[in-house]
């Protein structure tokens, strides 16, 4: 499982979205491009929000040459996510890994206030 498929299995389960099936892309296209998928997939669903987060909150970092990797928020600085192939994680959002690449935070629209 990756990140995209994680966000979308998590927020189907909890009837927030119809579950969809993302568009086949090679699991390096962020180093390759600097087409916006990841983002370009999170506006049908979500609209832009600034901290401070709320739980369920999408946060979207920057690896390679995009937007590329998502995580859900969960409460006290931390997100759960998937990466690189690793099993599904909860990570600190204050680490050097996700502040420096930190991109953009998302709310399904719904959702939104």
């Amino acid at each position: 499982m990756d990140c995209g498929q994680l966000v979308i299995a998590v927020m189907s389960e909890a009837g927030l979205v119809e579950a969809f099936d993302l568009e086949a892309y090679s699991a390096q296209w962020n180093l390759h491009q600097g087409r916006e998928l990841y983002l370009e997939q999170t506006r049908q669903y979500c609209d832009p929000v600034a901290a401070p987060w709320e739980v369920g909150d999408i946060l979207i970092y920057r690896v390679g040459r995009c937007a590329s990797h998502g995580a859900i928020y969960i409460g006290e600085n931390r997100v759960v996510h998937a990466l690189g192939g690793r099993q599904v994680e909860i990570a600190d959002i204050t680490g050097l890994y996700f502040s420096s690449r930190f991109d953009s935070g998302w709310r399904l629209k719904w959702l939104a206030r």
